[in-house]
């Protein structure tokens, strides 16, 4: 083999290597972010049964004093942010 041709080849190989890792890379970054995102619902929901629970017993029985209401109101944003039921 003649050296240019040798030198196409090895910078063609190269070249292919990179844009392989590259893609994989991208893959791979849009894989954990899915499972990142799709964790984080769960979380959520799972919070979302113990905000609701609080947030209807607060509603059923008004908190008496400074403290009870603030925690109340708190409860109420959060469902309202995490988009509980």
């Amino acid at each position: 083999m003649d050296r240019p041709h040798s030198l196409t080849i090895v910078l063609l190989i190269n070249s292919v290597a990179f844009v392989t890792i590259v893609v994989l890379g991208f893959l791979y970054i849009n894989h954990v972010d899915q499972k990142r995102a799709e964790d984080e619902r769960q979380n959520d929901q799972q919070w979302c049964e113990l905000i609701v629970t609080l947030d209807e017993a607060y509603k059923e029985q008004a908190p008496t004093n400074a403290t009870g209401r603030r925690l109340a109101e708190l409860m109420h944003r959060r469902r309202e942010t995490l988009g509980c039921p």
